[in-house]
């Protein structure tokens, strides 16, 4: 019998997003390892990731209005970082879909 090699662990895709900002200024913060998720959450989320991350980057402005919310999302995927920051005003559909599912998971942080 010959030895045999187990497949590479799936880890997933890490995803860490942060929301600031708003009227009542409250942090929200969500960490999610899509290994961790069932099958279809994970095909969904993964979906999101990659539509938004196609669409053009939104922008990187520090936004003056008053009370805007202000988001951060890190995906790490296969070693590899991607991050961007992006106001509620600049939104583009495919990063305000992601965002909205993202923002589900959040909890309140200090």
């Amino acid at each position: 019998m010959t030895g045999s090699t187990k497949p590479p662990r799936n880890t997933g895709m890490q995803l860490r997003f942060v929301q600031t900002g708003g009227v009542g200024g409250v942090k929200l913060v969500a960490e999610i390892n899509t290994s961790q998720l069932p099958p279809s959450e994970t095909a969904s989320i993964e979906h999101l990731v990659d539509a938004a991350l196609a669409e053009a980057p939104p922008k990187t402005e520090t936004s003056r209005v008053r009370d805007d919310l202000q988001y951060e999302v890190h995906v790490t995927r296969g070693g590899t970082t991607t991050s961007f920051h992006a106001s509620e005003r600049d939104l583009a559909p495919n990063v305000a879909a992601l965002v909205k599912r993202l923002a589900e998971r959040a909890e309140p942080r200090r």
